[in-house]
């Protein structure tokens, strides 16, 4: 892994980010010759073990270490490129990479978890957070919990970036309206499957008009199954009309309106610091995305609220996290 990402990273000139994603299911887990899917406390474990492994990697080659000549045949300075001698929990790892740093020094490390071991594996490795937050009160809770983790693990908070599925209309009826059509294009059975995917259990034999009942213990993603149960709770939903709302949104944000009512909803989370920046998520490609950045970008460009021209050559420069490189 750090090999193909500090390749990429140096073949794009830097451009290129890392979404740390722990398994999520038994089927990922027995690709990798796990009997079972591991708990989730071990994933997490793992993972962070995992990550300090590659951030090591990546830091091998310290600066001065490519020395092109071509007169004297030399492509780097050996003595300029440590070993890494790493003794863990879950990795025995010898060696150095023979990948030189790309010139935003190393890819951009991002994270998505917002369970307590995700926030603490964001807080210790991530320069940059995704999260789904179906209300701006879970976005901004999200948030407080990664200020503090990352402050304990005295590191600068990451880049909270929330995910937003818009439905554009020419005002509310007529969004509201398109939004029911996509609904009712995907049947009721996919529905059902997607619901129980997120939400890690079985719900085959529960009552589809009833509520949700309390959550059973599950080693797939806590974090999502904890935002759906809350939303189901918060707005008295069955676990039918749930499965609508989440066959939609997945439990990100669902922004229904004219392109200002969505402009003026983004501008309210991050004004009040719910997020640094939004994830945009089509409901149906290349429509979905075509009205979103023609209809509502120029309302926020306008606002000064979007900078439609990268000012940086790097992805770490354009998010704002670093110049020049970061080992």
């Amino acid at each position: 892994v750090a090999r193909m990402t500090a390749s990429v990273d140096l073949l794009s000139g830097g451009r290129f980010g890392w979404n740390v994603v722990t398994g999520q299911n038994r089927y990922e887990a027995a690709l990798h010759g796990y009997e079972s899917q591991p708990s989730h406390a071990d994933r997490y474990d793992r993972a962070e073990e995992f990550v300090d492994v590659v951030r090591d990697l990546w830091s091998t080659w310290r600066d001065g270490a490519p020395t092109p000549d071509v007169s004297a045949g030399r492509v780097f300075d050996p003595a300029r490129v440590h070993h890494v001698h790493h003794r863990g929990k879950h990795f025995r790892v010898d060696g150095r990479l023979n990948v030189p740093p790309s010139r935003q020094g190393r890819p951009v490390v991002v994270q998505a978890g917002a369970s307590d071991a995700g926030i603490r594996l964001a807080a210790r490795t991530a320069d940059l957070t995704f999260v789904a937050s179906p209300t701006m009160h879970v976005a901004l809770d999200y948030r407080r919990r990664m200020t503090t983790a990352a402050h304990a693990c005295e590191r600068r908070p990451p880049l909270v970036l929330a995910g937003i599925m818009s439905i554009i209309g020419t005002d509310l009826t007529d969004a509201r309206a398109s939004l029911v059509e996509l609904d009712d294009l995907v049947p009721e059975p996919l529905r059902l499957h997607v619901l129980q995917h997120q939400l890690g259990f079985s719900i085959e034999r529960l009552d589809l008009d009833g509520p949700l009942p309390s959550p059973t213990v599950t080693e797939s993603a806590k974090s999502r199954q904890a935002i759906l149960v809350e939303m189901a709770r918060r707005d008295g939903m069955t676990i039918r009309e749930l499965a609508r709302v989440v066959a939609a949104s997945r439990g990100h944000f669902l922004a229904v309106g004219d392109p200002p009512h969505v402009a003026d909803t983004m501008e309210e989370w991050f004004l009040v610091g719910a997020c640094d920046g939004f994830f945009v998520m089509g409901a149906t490609l290349p429509a979905s995305l075509r009205a979103f950045t023609e209809q509502v970008l120029p309302i926020l460009t306008e606002r000064r609220l979007f900078r439609p021209v990268d000012t940086g050559v790097t992805l770490a420069q354009n998010l704002g996290l670093w110049d020049g490189t970061a080992l």
